[in-house]
């Protein structure tokens, strides 16, 4: 077995067998989700300590279950690479595997019995191998089917119990599939400009209106996965109408990192941004850092005023990387990571107080 058999295939095979196993016993469907979490968590630490050089996994290698590690034949079959282990990727992977292992144990004391939650594990389950496919993907094809699939498993875990929160899944599954859609044309693009489907492999100048279009219509999916003005509005409904676990674990962590992930794919590696991208880049993220925090300024629901401030964090990380030196890259992974975790943490203590008072509202605690 490969890594990617661990990190990616065990937890997408387990879900699938947690969709068929009766919700009446929850608490072994728990377990099992544990278990598979806790096995991720540590193939994905083994793989981030491990010294070792950029790999990449081939069509032909996949099928032959080898490893090529930058041969010269690399050189001819990029177009069929489908995985790329590098250090930002192995970063991004170790901490999925640690936000979904938090998430799930938590959930045990939070989830409890209420029907609502029906096939909750499964779907933390599933969405943590195509979270780590999505994250280890270096082929536009394979990187845009995981990236679509996660759509469908946010969907799911929002939980929709009444019309305002079946109003709020619905308007965060076409926001996200709007965002895929666009995403598709600019796949298209690069593949008839360059014809190749490599994301590690391209250096496409953003010199002509075809590059300029596919480079934005990427950055459309990666700034509505992490939440950047003005793709954003998904974000507060979400957070105020999933349960705490579910916010804790998509819009404040996971959707973070894959957004932010994918944006520093696209331009400090795929593109080669010119200064008019670079000042637009800017003025997104000064206006997502003020326009946000000046919404949650105004919210009395305390889960809602979190998704806002979540919002105005992405765009310190946004600013970093469309500053494009040392310092602001730095910056940026830095804050994409420091974010997830003390978001995370405000949304579990937000859910504790939940579980605790039955109360939303700022003005009715004390």
């Amino acid at each position: 077995m490969t890594i990617l058999d661990h990190v990616v295939l065990l937890p997408l095979v387990l879900g699938i067998i947690l969709l068929m196993i009766p919700e009446r016993i929850k608490y072994v469907k728990a377990g099992i989700a544990v278990i598979v979490s806790a096995v991720v968590l540590y193939f994905s630490v083994w793989l981030y300590f491990r010294e070792t050089v950029e790999c990449h996994f081939n069509l032909l290698d996949t099928i032959a279950g080898k490893m090529i590690r930058n041969e010269t034949i690399l050189h001819y079959l990029d177009k069929y690479i489908l995985f790329r282990i590098d250090g930002l990727s192995r970063l991004i992977t170790m901490f999925i595997g640690f936000f979904t292992f938090l998430i799930i144990v938590y959930s045990i004391a939070y989830v409890k019995k209420e029907k609502k939650y029906y096939n909750f594990y499964a779907y933390l389950l599933l969405t943590l191998g195509a979270s780590n496919a999505t994250a280890l993907s270096d082929n536009l094809i394979i990187f845009i089917c995981f990236w679509g699939f996660l759509g469908i498993t946010l969907y799911k875990l929002i939980i929709a119990f009444d019309e305002e929160s079946s109003a709020a899944a619905k308007k965060t599954l076409i926001l996200i599939g709007s965002s895929d859609a666009l995403m598709i044309i600019g796949v298209g693009i690069i593949w008839k400009l360059t014809g190749s489907l490599s994301i590690s492999m391209q250096e496409i100048p953003t010199d002509n209106i075809l590059t300029v279009t596919a480079f934005f219509m990427l950055l459309i999916g990666s700034f509505t996965k992490a939440g950047a003005f003005p793709f954003h509005s998904w974000i507060p409904e979400f957070t105020k109408k999933a349960p705490a676990s579910s916010s804790a674990f998509l819009p404040a962590s996971l959707d973070k990192l894959l957004g932010i992930y994918f944006m520093m794919r696209l331009c400090h590696g795929m593109f080669l941004m010119n200064q008019w991208i670079i000042l637009v880049l800017l003025i997104i993220g000064v206006s997502t850092i003020i326009i946000a925090v000046m919404m949650a300024l105004v919210q009395h629901n305390y889960k809602k005023l979190l998704g806002y401030h979540a919002v105005s964090q992405v765009g310190y990380m946004v600013t970093g990387l469309g500053l494009g030196t040392a310092l602001g890259i730095a910056g940026g992974l830095f804050h994409m990571l420091n974010h997830a975790l003390y978001k995370s943490g405000l949304f579990l203590a937000a859910g504790s107080v939940e579980e605790q008072t039955h109360e939303e509202d700022l003005d009715g605690l004390g």
